[in-house]
């Protein structure tokens, strides 16, 4: 029998693909690819016909037996690619093009998805503010959640804008007969988003909630003052900074949310002024520091994937951007699974140090 969550994760992946959101797709596919060129039974047939399938993948097979046999440009066929190289040299062949397509959709975010990352900094920022100011008793938890609350958008934007494409396509354009338009990115980013976070196999539970409901907090998630913090961040980033490409404008706080966090206009205090009103003015205040510390911070963020040690970034580009378990990543990369969690660890810690310094608020 299904939880509610499985049945919900299933009706959010049969919706996005309905409306032309193909990373619930695409992440089930890298997980099959993973599996099967993992197992040593699989047949030359049936790697050949997921390769054929995916054209990166038959691009860089169809490179390497060019490359292997001196036939420039000659192997157009994957089956006489796979017959040419052998079924071992075929997996590992693929296992590279798969890391290779992750560390390259990471790197991209960061430099083609700029004012996404910029609006999710600040957030993260802001709500680390707001947990502060309202008593919340983990404002780093707040930080990492209001970092996260928009990736949904990052994976419903289909393929990432690439430096090495000459054709390289706007993100947050919406073409009718293309992918999602924005309009409805805008509707099922919480959902994604959550989607995603449900497969990052670390992450408080709590955070995925928050994201899932940022913009409309009930009350009823796991920990509903996360939600509603994340939802107050998003609001002041919204109304202070404006929001990330083909979002809609968030000007309005939720009822709910100011009274989970006893932000609601009748608490007003010794001057008559609302407590929201106050926690937004003194954020106001604050705003150009915040900017500078969101735009050092993104730097830094960068900075710190790319000096982790190589298969520290891959473990971090496996997991975090295509959704693939650690037990996963741990056979495609050739070891234990003790030993990933080990490369996890540092990688996440040095992450987590980089963005402790930054939430200072006074």
């Amino acid at each position: 029998m299904k939880t509610n969550q499985q049945t919900a994760g299933i009706t959010f992946e049969h919706r996005a693909l309905d409306t032309g959101a193909s990373f619930p797709f695409k992440a089930r596919v890298m997980e099959y690819v993973v599996d099967l060129v993992n197992d040593p039974g699989a047949s030359a047939s049936r790697l050949a016909a997921v390769i054929g399938w995916n054209p990166i993948l038959f691009r860089s097979l169809s490179a390497s037996a060019n490359s292997a046999f001196g036939l420039p440009g000659r192997v157009r066929d994957v089956n006489l690619a796979v017959g040419l190289l052998g079924a071992q040299r075929v997996k590992d062949t693929v296992k590279w093009a798969v890391a290779g397509r992750a560390t390259r959709h990471i790197a991209n975010s960061f430099h083609m998805c700029e004012p996404l990352w910029n609006h999710s900094l600040l957030c993260a920022l802001v709500s680390r503010a707001v947990a502060l100011e309202t008593g919340y008793a983990d404002p780093n938890r707040a930080l990492i959640a209001g970092l996260v609350h928009d990736i949904g958008f990052l994976f419903l934007a289909e393929d990432l804008p690439s430096p090495e494409v000459d054709a390289i396509h706007d993100w947050d354009t919406e073409d009718e007969n293309g992918p999602m338009g924005m309009d409805q990115q805008a509707r099922m980013h919480e959902e994604a988003g959550s989607w995603m976070l449900d497969r990052w196999e670390t992450l408080d539970p709590a955070i995925r909630d928050a994201v899932r409901h940022h913009h409309a907090p009930g009350g009823n998630e796991t920990d509903p003052g996360l939600a509603a913090i994340v939802h107050v961040a998003d609001v002041i980033c919204h109304r202070l900074f404006g929001g990330p490409p083909g979002s809609k404008p968030r000007t309005l706080f939720s009822a709910n949310a100011l009274l989970t966090l006893g932000l609601q206009p009748g608490n007003k205090g010794k001057k008559g002024d609302d407590p929201a009103v106050l926690l937004e003015t003194r954020i106001t205040h604050r705003a150009p520091a915040l900017e500078l510390k969101a735009r050092v911070l993104r730097e830094d963020l960068v900075n710190t994937y790319e000096e982790l040690e190589e298969r520290e970034r891959l473990v971090i580009a496996l997991h975090y951007f295509e959704g693939m378990s650690l037990i996963r990543i741990a056979g495609m990369i050739g070891v234990s699974r003790a030993d990933v969690d080990v490369l996890h660890r540092r990688a996440v810690t040095g992450v987590a140090e980089m963005l402790a310094g930054f939430g200072e608020w006074s």
